[in-house]
């Protein structure tokens, strides 16, 4: 401020349109906290809110035994909400990240509650969509026996590890690649397997998939894939299949729209598509899951940003879920030895008070934080 007093005029905006007071003072205590704040550079700057809405709700806490509990409690009470008039649309459920919403969004759908996520995650990170990935990659270069040995172990594509690891075991003895053991009923009888003939199998199923893709357009060999790797069967069977449905739904469209452009697309160029979006950090961001138009908003804190709605819940506020987030070095140092650890630990918990005070001022009527 000092070097620059003469040149600069500040101008403090400290009425607020949007949440009641009490909201405002909740929040303004949270971020307080923090050290990095213009405040604690221009100390006589005080730009303390001042609601023009009255005095409003107060910030409510509710502790619960268990997640389950809190999930159920949340829904119920969007769900009473909804029935006093509130509209749908006015409330948003937030969170730290967005696997928190997975059992939330059960309990939504048992309910009937209608409910938006909107995340955006890029499907070409999420773990279950690199698996089928990965089986487009061997059917379209079998011979890449790491990748290959990896999908073998793949749960629904029903081999048993130990036989597995057998056949791995036998490929690095014999000097061999997988594939060109696993077609070979010969090979197979030597591999000291417990169900040599489903491996055999499964090589030729391989062949066939390959031979589709060379008669079909590539639309009908991602279906055909799909159902015969048992992958939709596996989605389907999960507890967060409504989210692992919607990603799955995000490629299809994404490979029709690839398909619409070039007819001759196939495995092998579908590959080099998904490589190049690799390489370029090119996104496919996941759909927007929403069950209606009117609906209640389910998204990340970062994600709220800029948005308001009237009521807001708050949801998993755990210590070391949000703030003090644990550390994953691997080499620890105690607490002191560094400077800089200090530091990193202590900015740290302020960019999650920072986020949580942008979600805390989301709400133009009431704040709802909940945690186990």
């Amino acid at each position: 401020k000092k070097r620059y007093e003469s040149d600069v005029k500040i101008v403090k905006l400290r009425e607020n349109y949007r949440s009641g007071q009490y909201i405002l003072d909740a929040a303004a205590s949270l971020i307080s906290k923090n050290q990095s704040t213009i405040e604690h550079f221009i100390p006589d700057i005080n730009l303390e809110l001042h609601s023009q809405k009255g005095a409003g709700e107060k910030v409510k806490l509710y502790e619960f035994e268990n997640p389950r509990v809190e999930n159920f409690f949340i829904a119920a009470k969007i769900k009473e909400l909804i029935s006093s008039g509130v509209e749908p649309k006015e409330i948003a459920v937030l969170y730290r990240k967005n696997r928190d919403s997975h059992d939330l969004i059960d309990i939504f759908e048992r309910l009937g509650l209608p409910f938006h996520v909107n995340d955006g995650d890029d499907i070409l990170r999420d773990p279950e969509i690199i698996k089928f990935l990965n089986i487009l990659r061997v059917v379209n270069n079998p011979g890449r026996g790491e990748l290959l040995l990896n999908v073998l172990f793949y749960d629904f594509i029903g081999f048993q590890n130990l036989d597995v690891a057998k056949l791995s075991r036998y490929a690095y003895s014999r000097r061999k690649d997988i594939f060109s053991i696993i077609s070979s009923k010969t090979e197979l009888a030597s591999a000291d397997l417990s169900e040599p003939e489903k491996f055999y199998a499964f090589a030729q199923t391989l062949a066939s998939w390959q031979g589709f893709n060379a008669n079909k357009i590539f639309t009908q060999t991602f279906d055909l894939i799909l159902k015969e790797s048992n992958f939709l069967k596996f989605l389907l069977s999960k507890d967060d299949k409504v989210e692992n449905l919607n990603r799955l739904n995000t490629l299809f469209d994404k490979i029709k729209n690839l398909n619409a452009n070039d007819h001759t697309l196939n495995i092998k160029k579908f590959i080099e598509y998904i490589e190049l979006f690799l390489e370029n950090d090119v996104k496919i961001e996941e759909h927007i899951l929403s069950t209606k138009k009117n609906a209640v908003q389910l998204m990340t804190a970062h994600k709220s940003k800029g948005l308001e709605f009237e009521h807001i819940f708050i949801m998993k506020c755990n210590d070391g879920h949000w703030g003090r987030l644990r550390n994953h070095d691997k080499l620890k140092l105690p607490k002191g030895i560094l400077k800089t650890q200090i530091l990193n630990e202590d900015e740290k918990d302020e960019e999650e008070r920072r986020l949580f005070y942008v979600a805390m001022t989301r709400a133009k009527t009431a704040v709802h934080i909940s945690h186990t």
